[in-house]
């Protein structure tokens, strides 16, 4: 007589920590801000960049929707100066932007995400560290 003989195969899975790509990455969005009250004098004075992503869809071109970014910028030297809303161009951690009207002076900006800050120079040679925290508006 033939017997079967049943025997248990039990898998062992074995995990390799592999990390999730999103989170290997530097992340680049956020709020970055310099502005404080001074002191002696309070007046207000330093920078503000807010780098932001929205998922856009453009209706003159058949594609799906892709991700842009774009910067908010505020100076401030005495008073708080009117904020500009522009593209960004984003490269790993790396940060580019053009700005416009009263602000035009000061451009480009390029600079990257290093840790917790944002370093960078304007192209009137101000150059910035900016830590990321919550706005100074906030």
């Amino acid at each position: 007589m033939l017997r079967t003989v049943l025997i248990p195969v039990v898998l062992l899975g074995t995990t390799i920590p592999v990390a999730d790509a999103a989170q290997s990455r530097q992340k680049v969005t956020g709020f970055f801000s310099d502005l404080k009250l001074g002191r002696a004098s309070g007046d207000l004075g330093g920078v503000e960049i807010f780098i932001s992503s929205a998922w856009v869809n453009d209706p003159h071109v058949r594609a799906l929707p892709q991700t842009k970014y774009y910067a908010y910028v505020q100076t401030a030297e005495g008073t708080a100066r009117e904020p500009q809303l522009v593209p960004a161009r984003l490269d790993g951690n790396r940060v580019a932007f053009d700005l416009a009207g009263s602000y035009a002076s000061m451009s480009p900006f390029t600079g990257a995400v290093v840790g917790d800050s944002l370093i960078g120079s304007f192209g009137n040679g101000w150059n910035v560290r900016l830590p990321r925290r919550p706005s100074y508006w906030q």
